[in-house]
């Protein structure tokens, strides 16, 4: 029997996905908002890739280019942290049309 009940954590991290969805509807982008949830993702969700995904291709839309290599950067870091996501990253970056080698990135040593 699976509770209904949900974490506030999960709560909390959907409501980023809505707000990133939500933004996709704007004409201009809100880097104000943008900004805030990056730091939300940065201080409770280390390793959530899939949302940085959206965002990147959110920044990409809008040609946020100081923005895009942030979230590439960080991307990055989880793929190289995490190898069983790092296919998933880059197969995401590559349907974005980024040209982006998750490894390019990486310190060395």
């Amino acid at each position: 029997n699976h509770s209904l009940d949900k974490t506030s954590s999960l709560i909390e991290l959907e409501s980023l996905y809505n707000k990133v969805d939500q933004l996709f509807n704007l004409k201009t982008i809100d880097q104000a908002e943008i900004v805030e949830i990056s730091s939300e993702l940065l201080k409770s969700y280390k390793n959530e890739w899939l949302l940085r995904l959206r965002l990147v291709e959110l920044l990409k839309k809008h040609d946020c280019q100081k923005l895009l290599n942030v979230h590439l950067a960080v991307l990055s870091e989880i793929a190289h942290n995490n190898p069983g996501v790092k296919h998933l990253i880059d197969d995401g970056l590559s349907f974005l049309n980024l040209d982006f080698d998750t490894e390019e990135l990486v310190p060395i040593g």
